[in-house]
Formats: C-alpha cells, sequence, structure tokens
C-alpha cells in the first residue's frame, strides 16, 4: 500500500504541474456548472398548421424567365449566350458542335 510519502508534495513538484493540477479541477467545476445553467429556449407550445402553412407559403421556387434567342428563336436564359446557336448580342461567341 502506497502512503503519502510515495507522491512528492506540491511544493516539490514542479510549479508548472502543480497549478495545472489544481486549476483543471476548478476549471471543470465551474463549466459544469455553467453547462447546468445555459439551457437552450424551448418553445411553449406548437405552432398550428395554419401558421407553418402562412410561414411556408412563400418557400416556393419561382419559374425561370427564360427569353427567344433572335438568331434561331429557341429559348434561352437572359443575358447568356444561346446554347444551340452561340450567339449572344447579334454575333458568335460560342462554337456549337453538331449533332449527329
Amino acid at each position: 500500500m502506497l502512503g503519502q510519502d510515495a507522491l512528492p508534495a506540491a511544493e516539490d513538484r514542479p510549479k508548472s504541474i502543480a497549478a495545472r493540477s489544481r486549476s483543471g479541477a476548478r476549471r471543470t467545476r465551474r463549466r459544469a456548472k455553467i453547462e447546468r445553467n445555459c439551457i437552450m429556449p424551448n418553445p411553449k407550445r406548437r405552432h398550428s398548421t395554419r401558421r407553418t402553412a402562412n410561414r411556408r407559403a412563400h418557400d416556393f421556387l419561382s419559374a425561370v424567365g427564360l427569353s427567344e434567342c433572335p438568331n434561331c428563336h429557341e429559348k434561352k436564359l437572359p443575358h447568356r449566350a444561346c446554347p444551340k446557336c452561340g450567339a449572344y448580342k447579334g454575333r458568335s461567341v460560342l462554337e456549337v458542335k453538331e449533332e449527329k
């Protein structure tokens, strides 16, 4: 059985180890106390179906606004080169590969 003289006294140990052992215990106690007191807020009542539906009324996706290519009259995204003919603002910008 080990007696108290098996471990060196706090004064005999290097200061950093003695300080670390005491402050570490204090720090964990403080952290546990803070974690117990910090409870996240939870709703008191559930939201009704109507309230939820009203909130989600604006969550839908809007349709993409397509414009017509003046060169080949295909639908394309505005302010972009036409993927079909490669034209943008009346001139050829992209080289389009022909389909087989």
